[in-house]
């Protein structure tokens, strides 16, 4: 499994993100693959999704986020 350095949280993880308008979890996981290593991963398979909702702030000191 690809990870990539965060810069911002200087560890390494596996690439995520938000889903886009419309977009399938398969779509991001593709397009995030992309954005964040410069991989292609056409025939990825997913071995799972999470969703998670995220309270809206500006307070950064503050974020939390719950998972279903």
């Amino acid at each position: 499994m690809p990870q990539v350095f965060n810069r911002y949280r200087q560890a390494w993880e596996v690439p995520g993100g938000m889903l886009g308008p419309g977009e399938s979890p398969q779509e991001a996981a593709v397009r995030e693959l992309d954005e964040e290593s410069g991989q292609r991963g056409d025939t990825l398979e997913l071995a799972g999704v999470a969703l998670i909702r995220v309270r809206p702030t500006t307070d950064w000191s503050t974020w939390r986020s719950t998972a279903d």
